[in-house]
């Protein structure tokens, strides 16, 4: 679920970059009193065993890529602060090493992954339990529905986002089309199938990555 550069505007990309700078900053100040021993390891293991997961990817159809995205099973290992961080990590190292995702679109991976699936899961998990008696079930069951609504969520937010940065630039000697999401609207489909000047011209700004 990597978003590449071009996919969200530059007002989308630096709002999304606020926001995780906001939560990864948050994360570390609750850390900063209450880091054990154990925890440092922990998270070092926990985001090596989320990175080999990750490395499973598959294109969805547009120029964003799908995976495992581990980010409830860090929330409820090393809990929410460190789980954001630790996925966090993972985000950064695949970015800067396997170009997975873009560079202005870092802070909207690591929000979609770190802090919807971290802290978001957690949370989600942490309501569940409260239904059930005894805690190993309340916590599987709530993984599984905290799994489920982080990926959903995530996904219907990267859309949100998508859809103000689309604009289907139409232009009368090319019917030009640069945006991604606008090859898949109405009015492209309508344009290819009637043509201007007997030619229309489909194109995206993230044409050359990898599906």
């Amino acid at each position: 679920m990597h978003v590449q550069d071009g996919y969200l505007s530059p007002e989308v990309c630096a709002a999304t970059g606020l926001v995780a700078a906001a939560a990864v900053g948050y994360s570390i100040y609750k850390l900063r009193d209450g880091v054990s021993d154990r925890v440092v390891p922990l998270t070092g293991m926990t985001a090596a065993m989320i990175f080999a997961g990750q490395m499973v990817n598959f294109p969805i159809g547009l120029p964003v890529s799908g995976h495992l995205i581990g980010g409830v099973l860090a929330g409820m290992i090393l809990g929410p602060w460190a789980g954001c961080l630790a996925v966090t990590m993972v985000l950064v190292v695949q970015r800067f090493l396997f170009s997975d995702g873009g560079l202005f679109t870092l802070g909207a991976n690591i929000l979609h992954m770190a802090v919807i699936g971290s802290i978001g899961g957690y949370a989600i998990v942490s309501l569940v339990r409260r239904f059930f008696k005894k805690p190993n079930v309340g916590a599987i069951v709530g993984s599984v529905v905290a799994s489920w609504v982080t990926v959903v969520a995530a996904r219907s937010l990267i859309w949100i986002q998508a859809a103000t940065a689309t604009r289907a630039a139409t232009t009368r000697s090319g019917s030009l089309c640069v945006t991604p999401l606008a090859i898949r609207t109405r009015r492209c489909r309508r344009l290819r199938r009637r043509g201007a000047h007997g030619t229309t011209w489909l194109a995206s700004v993230t044409s050359q990555t990898p599906w």
